[in-house]
């Protein structure tokens, strides 16, 4: 069998390089090129930018709004001409995502018999 010695495989190939982590070792600890800092960060900048106040003009008429409450309507009356994802958006949003349930034939919990899926598959073959 040929033996790569590039290095194109993955890792450097030096096996010195390969040492075993010690306990409570953090080895990124800002996670993921710093993600999770800049999802902090992005996070904070949108609440801050959502909460500012934007002037809305209704029936010729300007009010002040939140940034979130004025993205709010814009998605409720796109909802109202037919727009199935900003209605979904809007669902989700106020209630939550709906919760799908699983069931068996009588609205029951599904039973699971791994026995007869052994004897089933041997009946089939």
């Amino acid at each position: 069998m040929a033996q790569v010695t590039s290095g194109k495989r993955g890792g450097s190939g030096k096996p010195e390089n390969l040492k075993p982590i010690k306990p409570g070792q953090v080895l990124n600890p800002t996670g993921a090129n710093g993600a999770t800092k800049r999802r902090a960060q992005l996070q904070e900048i949108c609440q801050r930018v959502l909460g500012k106040t934007i002037d809305v003009t209704r029936g010729g008429k300007v009010y002040k709004v939140s940034g979130i409450e004025a993205i709010c309507e814009a998605m409720r009356n796109e909802a109202i001409k037919g727009d199935v994802g900003a209605a979904t958006w809007c669902r989700d949003t106020a209630y939550g995502k709906p919760v799908q349930a699983i069931t068996g034939e009588d609205g029951g919990p599904i039973q699971v018999s791994i026995a007869e899926m052994i004897d089933r598959g041997a009946a089939d073959h």
